[in-house]
């Protein structure tokens, strides 16, 4: 307010202050103000990653089970006949 006092002194009073219309009531100027309270909280705001532990995964059993699970499907997929090859002729295939 000083730096405005000597621009006045200087300028005369016919000079409006800057920035004196910008908001233009209580409620936006208190909007602004919990829009910056809300953005430093953010920024304190760490994030936590969880921490896995591989050696406690290796004595669950469950653990155990999906991995095999996993692999299977996988060999079940990689392993299964191209029936693309078949669908071409009209012959039906018998085993």
């Amino acid at each position: 307010d000083e730096e405005w006092k000597k621009v006045v002194k200087e300028k005369g009073q016919d000079i409006g202050r800057p920035g004196k219309d910008f908001y233009k009531n209580d409620a936006q100027r208190a909007a602004l103000k919990v829009t910056k309270a809300a953005g430093e909280q953010i920024k304190k705001v760490k994030v936590v990653k969880p921490d896995v532990n591989l050696k406690m995964l290796a004595g669950d059993a469950k653990f155990w089970i999906a991995i095999l699970a996993i692999i299977s499907i996988g060999f079940a997929l990689i392993s299964a006949p191209d029936m693309s090859a078949y669908s071409s002729a009209n012959e039906s295939i018998y085993i």
